[in-house]
């Protein structure tokens, strides 16, 4: 969340994210809630990887089991647009306490994002329980696309390619009607499916610039989610918001560790991004129909 958080304020300056229950250095644009506990180690990640580039990620879990419900937790709330929830947090009972006052005291102009998070964890029937129960309020959700395979199969959904599989889902009883899938695939292009509607949204591909250099490739969907939001956060539509995580995520893997430090030329090219997706025509933006009925509720 931390590094999702960093991503959202590098690519929105002036603008402040606030992350509640992890520990980390204070960054610039992120405004931290922390819960300690005496005598318990912070919870850490540890990644793996082979000679042939496979990544795999080892969890301590310690202090992060403990985040309890509070009125920090509420206060923080009450002051964000967007509530972004990460499906790591499903995995410890007094977390998913935390998510579901969440998902059940929204706002109306408020939107709640989840992030599916690992394949791995959403192989534990606990954590998809948990996580079943919170579509119904989702109004965004991201994840790569063997994530949404994840979730296909415990919705009972036959295995076939996106975005038929993403639209399946979409419409599934067990999701909301307005939900918005947001399916990345590495390279390939990004789907955006929205009920029976869908848009592919190309990547930039590495050997299209002899300049780009692949030096860490951890953090990279947290990175790309970062970009999302504060696509979402101007009232971008869902092309630009895409197109700015893409932004976010093809500099993060050519950095070591999620730093997002865009340069002089990607920071031009977000608020080029952000600037074109104000102007443009009402007619191109169907998928976010549903988003601007939400936001006109308190307007």
């Amino acid at each position: 969340m931390t590094r999702t958080a960093h991503s959202f304020s590098t690519s929105r300056r002036n603008k402040v994210a606030s992350t509640l229950g992890c520990t980390s250095t204070v960054l610039a644009g992120v405004e931290m809630h922390l819960q300690t506990v005496p005598n318990m180690a912070t919870s850490t990640c540890v990644c793996y990887i082979t000679p042939d580039h496979e990544r795999t990620l080892v969890v301590h879990g310690a202090a992060h089991h403990h985040y309890t419900f509070n009125a920090t937790f509420v206060a923080a709330l009450d002051t964000v647009d967007i509530v972004y929830i990460v499906s790591f947090v499903l995995s410890a009972s007094t977390r998913y306490e935390c998510a579901v006052h969440a998902a059940t005291h929204l706002r109306p102009n408020q939107l709640l994002c989840m992030n599916l998070s690992s394949t791995n964890l959403l192989h534990k029937p606990v954590v998809m329980e948990r996580l079943l129960t919170l579509l119904p309020s989702t109004h965004v959700v991201l994840g790569n696309a063997n994530e949404f395979r994840a979730l296909a199969i415990a919705l009972d959904i036959p295995d076939t390619s996106m975005p038929a599989l993403a639209q399946a889902i979409a419409t599934h009883p067990a999701v909301s009607d307005h939900i918005l899938l947001i399916v990345t695939d590495a390279a390939n292009p990004t789907w955006v499916v929205h009920k029976s509607e869908s848009m592919a949204c190309p990547v930039q591909r590495v050997q299209d610039s002899t300049a780009f250099v692949v030096r860490d490739t951890t953090g990279a969907g947290d990175a790309f989610v970062g970009g999302f939001l504060a696509g979402l956060m101007t009232n971008c539509n869902v092309r630009a918001c895409v197109e700015l995580g893409h932004v976010c995520a093809r500099r993060c893997v050519q950095q070591m560790g999620c730093q997002i430090q865009l340069t002089a030329g990607e920071r031009n090219r977000c608020q080029d991004i952000i600037q074109a997706a104000r102007t443009a025509d009402a007619d191109a933006l169907p998928l976010f129909t549903w988003l601007e009925r939400k936001r006109a509720l308190t307007s």
